[in-house]
């Protein structure tokens, strides 16, 4: 079982006389269960596949010391992680 946090979609921008600070952009993104799965993003009828999952990241800006970076918002993320952490559960069992 797992679940994914802030750390797995997000990145380290450097900003300068602010060391490295982490962001995370706007999307929709997918995970899959294992690194062979197809996830067909591209079909009209969306995913299909039980081992993947899709979410949408939503980020606020926010400025600080006149640096705007991106910050995640996380509550869109609870059930998702929770419904993939269950579903990885019983597959990898």
């Amino acid at each position: 079982m797992f679940t994914l946090t802030a750390d797995d979609w997000s990145v380290y921008k450097s900003q300068s006389g602010s060391g490295f600070n982490q962001v995370a952009e706007n999307g929709e993104f997918v995970v899959a269960i294992h690194p062979d799965t197809d996830c067909d993003v591209y079909n009209d009828v969306g995913i299909t596949n039980a081992l993947c999952a899709n979410f949408t990241l939503e980020a606020v800006s926010a400025t600080t010391h006149d640096i705007t970076s991106s910050l995640a918002t996380k509550a869109a993320m609870v059930w998702w992680s929770t419904g993939l952490s269950f579903v990885a559960g019983l597959i990898l069992s």
